[in-house]
């Protein structure tokens, strides 16, 4: 929802707000395109009430019937700050930042992906630190000299060397990738320069070692803070000009090769002149400075997972199709977007699937005869305040709440919750509102 700095600015369902209206919209580097006015009647007509002072000043009044939520407690108006998160209701969840337009001229800002997907290289998010990821990675791709990526453990550094490596001319050879923290102390040389046939001792093979292997390629490095300097010292050579010397040979070799290292130490713990080798340096922004990201990471990995066959992921989309919107209660996303995340993405990740497993395994229910199966409960006998409470335990997810109603089919439950006008609110396309 965009709200340029105005007086008096109106947000509701449908487009008859006036001149002062306020419209949903996908933001990206190179425009702004309209989203559909909502059509859910849950909204009223008008809504929200909104005077906008400058970029940290903005009060919003609920005047409408929908009640509005501001972080998790219900008021009638507030004072929003950067990184809040108002909710309307069941419906609608916002988090609040301040944008400021990402102009750009890279070829990644005119994208082909679908706003809130992976993009091809499987970087996901549409805030503005996303963006500037994607204008600094087009950028070092396109040139010839050493990356070093550093940020957080768990940002995805290692994604990031991998559309830097498929963004560049050297794409059509394989990433040759290793992490630094794995090479023995005693053979750090010996896996980075190779060695000769029958050295350091009679019957050793011939070894190209990391950079020779990388000739023509990128070499990625990760945890390259964990090289020791005396090892650093031995990769001048190499990164200034390609020249090496396998262990065993008087001769030296040329590698064409280009480094991609990362780290999440600071810069500066490298030593000074082989820091001094990567002119091009990109930081990967934390979870922290991207929360608006979080609905788009979760809904990333548990479509991933339901393509993998997950069972576990492959619950939480209608007729379990991952080309479907995940069924995501509204309160779960307002818990994970509030969290604090010092492992970034990877423990996001962590958080969601514990979170799904102790919702959806549950002890395994004492095996029946079928003279003691009940048959199914009649539709007729179950009051819509049941109906919705089942709902609610069970986030919405129509497979799992016709069976605790004792239905005889999820069909049944939808033809209930039609009967009796209960939202949709936690399951199914409008459910999904919320995350788009």
């Amino acid at each position: 929802m965009l709200l340029p700095r105005a007086e008096r600015l109106h947000f509701g369902r449908g487009a008859q707000l006036g001149p002062f209206k306020t419209e949903l919209a996908r933001c990206r580097p190179n425009g702004v395109s309209r989203v559909e006015p909502l059509g859910t009647s849950a909204i009223s007509r008008q809504q929200l009430e909104f005077r906008v002072r400058d970029a940290e000043r903005c009060r919003v009044q609920n005047v409408g019937r929908c009640p509005l939520l501001h972080n998790g407690l219900e008021v009638s108006e507030a004072v929003l700050g950067n990184g809040d998160l108002l909710q309307l209701g069941r419906q609608l969840l916002f988090v609040c930042r301040a944008r400021f337009e990402v102009a750009s001229s890279a070829p990644s800002a005119h994208p082909s992906f679908p706003f809130g997907w992976a993009d091809a290289h499987g970087l996901v998010g549409e805030s503005p630190s996303m963006w500037r990821l994607r204008r600094q990675i087009a950028f070092a791709a396109a040139r010839h000299g050493h990356v070093l990526v550093h940020g957080a453990s768990g940002v995805g550094k290692e994604l990031v060397a991998r559309a830097l490596h498929e963004s560049s001319s050297r794409k059509a050879a394989a990433l040759v990738s290793r992490s630094a923290a794995t090479l023995p102390e005693a053979l750090i040389d010996a896996e980075l320069f190779g060695n000769a046939r029958n050295y350091p001792n009679p019957g050793m093979a011939e070894r190209p070692g990391l950079i020779g292997a990388a000739d023509g390629s990128s070499l990625f490095l990760d945890e390259i803070g964990e090289l020791p300097q005396s090892a650093q010292a031995h990769l001048l050579r190499a990164l200034d000009n390609g020249e090496y010397q396998r262990l065993g040979e008087s001769h030296t070799r040329l590698s064409s090769f280009r480094l991609l290292a990362a780290t999440n130490r600071s810069p500066e713990e490298l030593k000074h002149d082989f820091r001094a080798r990567f002119a091009l340096r990109i930081e990967v922004p934390a979870l922290s400075q991207r929360p608006e990201d979080i609905p788009l990471l979760i809904r990333h990995a548990l479509r991933r997972a339901a393509l993998r066959h997950d069972e576990l992921a492959l619950g939480m989309f209608p007729d379990r199709d991952p080309s479907h919107e995940p069924v995501l209660p509204l309160p779960w996303v307002r818990d994970w977007m509030s969290g604090k995340y010092p492992g970034n993405i990877r423990e996001l990740e962590s958080n969601l699937w514990r979170a799904i497993e102790s919702a959806e395994v549950g002890p395994a229910p004492a095996r029946e005869t079928a003279s003691e199966r009940p048959g199914p409960v009649q539709p007729e006998t179950l009051t819509p305040q049941r109906i919705q409470t089942v709902l609610d335990q069970h986030f919405g997810i129509v497979d799992h709440a016709f069976r605790a109603l004792g239905l005889s089919s999820r069909f049944v439950l939808l033809r209930l919750i039609k009967k009796h006008g209960l939202t949709l609110n936690r399951t199914g396309a409008r459910g999904a509102q919320g995350l788009k």
